[in-house]
């Protein structure tokens, strides 16, 4: 797939400020919220196998965000 659907993630979360994390994870929300509404402007043309591996990678990227923002959550708390 050459345009993916969801946003891609730089290598490293912790580079990210928490603004640009929380920009991330907003993405991520509208980018969910078009597939699940089988937006035809945002799928295009992609066969159902291949929105559901795309929807199953951003799912675990939003896995990825979501821990690195309890992550800092927590360092702040114990902080």
């Amino acid at each position: 797939m050459d345009d993916p659907l969801f946003p891609e993630l730089p290598e490293s979360l912790a580079d990210l400020s928490d603004d640009e994390l929380n920009t991330l994870q907003e993405e991520h929300q509208v980018a969910l919220s078009k597939i699940e509404a089988e937006d035809p402007d945002y799928v295009g043309g992609l066969s159902g196998p291949e929105i559901i591996g795309a929807l199953e990678m951003g799912l675990e990227q939003i896995k990825l965000v979501k821990a690195e923002q309890a992550a800092r959550v927590e360092a702040a708390t114990a902080y």
